[in-house]
């Protein structure tokens, strides 16, 4: 994980249910990547996970070469740059109130 660096990795579990790898910080927990290698219909972006809330996804954290729609939980408040990256043309976005800042880039097609 090259955008990693500096981090814990005794910190880093791993989401069943949602099929991600999350960072726990002292604000709860940030997306750091997704296992999702298959083209689902709806990819849901969690926003807690053991009680604590995922606030932010990291920089390369979602691909996919497929047109699919993204549902990100409340509670997320922070999108990294190219946090969605994909080859597919269009996505279909339902980003909450929660979501305070998306960086440049965060969303590329």
């Amino acid at each position: 994980m090259r955008y990693a660096n500096g981090i814990n990795y005794n910190k880093i579990v791993y989401d069943e249910e949602h099929k991600v790898f999350l960072y726990e910080d002292l604000f709860g927990y940030s997306v750091l990547a997704s296992l999702q290698f298959y083209s689902p219909d709806e990819i849901i972006v969690p926003g807690t996970y053991n009680g604590k809330t995922v606030h932010t996804i990291m920089s390369w954290a979602y691909y996919t070469s497929e047109a699919v729609s993204i549902r990100i939980s409340s509670g997320v408040n922070k999108i990294q740059k190219y946090a969605f990256y994909a080859d597919a043309y269009a996505y279909a976005f339902f980003i909450p109130k929660s979501v305070k800042t998306i960086v440049a880039y965060g969303v590329c097609n």
